[in-house]
């Protein structure tokens, strides 16, 4: 799909602040929609995403409101 990738952001933002989003997922999402582990490497320096290991596994959550 050809979206804006700032609402590709967005909105990956807003499911992660819904329920975590196990990393296998965001590989999903990424292929779909043409984003790299960069974009959300940046999301995670910025301090929007935080990376939290649960049962051997990586989740993604929302750690600010945006």
């Amino acid at each position: 799909m050809d979206m804006d990738k700032e609402i590709i952001k967005g909105k990956i933002l807003d499911l992660a602040s819904l329920h975590p989003i196990r990393r296998s997922l965001m590989k999903d999402i990424l292929e779909s929609y043409n984003l790299t582990w960069d974009d959300i490497d940046d999301m995670v320096q910025k301090g929007e995403l935080k990376e939290v290991f649960h049962n051997g596994e990586i989740f993604y959550v929302c750690k600010t409101t945006h």
